[in-house]
């Protein structure tokens, strides 16, 4: 999921869950967040996970002037 997730413009980390045998896949990207951006991002990432029987949690964001 990791390297299918990279664009280049991404830093991507793997670490493992703190408890199971999950994994934590963490993209950290520089957009503009706006509702049409975070929405692409989602689509995108759901695409990712959900055939891989994993489950998106979310996104954070960073403010940088």
């Amino acid at each position: 999921m990791a390297a299918a997730a990279q664009n280049g413009a991404r830093s991507i980390q793997v670490e493992p869950a703190a408890t199971g045998d999950d994994w934590l896949v963490f993209i950290v990207e520089t957009v503009v967040v706006d509702e049409a951006t975070m929405a692409a991002r989602r689509n995108e990432f759901h695409g990712l996970v959900d055939p891989r029987g994993g489950t998106y949690d979310g996104w954070e964001a960073a403010a940088q002037p």
